[in-house]
């Protein structure tokens, strides 16, 4: 079980069907990403050329550059950032590169490990939808949630049955 009122799942695939676009993937000598650049983008004003957001050691947007049909180029904030990170479901890329070289721990049932908890994971649903949040124990047998970051809908919960895949950093990558 996934908590439903948080995300439907038709959003989500919207957001996964984003991640379909040709990102250019720069990495350091450990394999992480550390910059993603995106040519014409699919934005709803359509006068961005290219987007260029540079991606922190944890994975999350550090800051960017955008650059406009008309050739002008500015660095955008960092709100700017995290909003285009957002719609165009950057985290999923940086989760798929450290899958694909081996920094990830994943399991698909039983009971998670202590160790686990207030670590940030990747969640795959049964229904492939992905969400990505700090882990935490309800405190109830069985039943979890994710704290995802800029959520205005709260914690989502989830039980195992629900789950394909959880994911989380290999310790010693954190």
């Amino acid at each position: 079980m996934i908590s439903a009122m948080v995300l439907s799942e038709g959003f989500v695939r919207g957001l996964s069907a984003q991640s379909q676009f040709d990102w250019k993937k720069d990495v350091n000598n450990s394999g992480n990403i550390v910059k993603m650049t995106l040519a014409n983008p699919a934005t709803a004003l359509r006068i961005e050329k290219e987007l260029g957001i540079d991606v922190d050691a944890a994975g999350h947007p550090a800051g960017g550059t955008v650059r406009f049909n008309n050739g002008f180029e500015r660095p955008m904030d960092l709100d700017e950032v995290r909003t285009f990170w957002d719609i165009f479901h950057r985290a999923s890329v940086v989760w798929d590169n450290w899958q694909s070289i081996g920094k990830l721990n994943s399991m698909g049932s039983g009971q998670i490990p202590s160790t686990w908890f207030g670590n940030e994971s990747r969640l795959i649903s049964n229904g492939n939808v992905e969400i990505i949040g700090k882990l935490v124990s309800t405190g109830t047998q069985g039943e979890y949630m994710l704290e995802v970051d800029h959520a205005s809908c709260g914690p989502i919960h989830f039980t195992m049955g629900g789950v394909r895949q959880l994911q989380q950093l290999k310790q010693k990558e954190q």
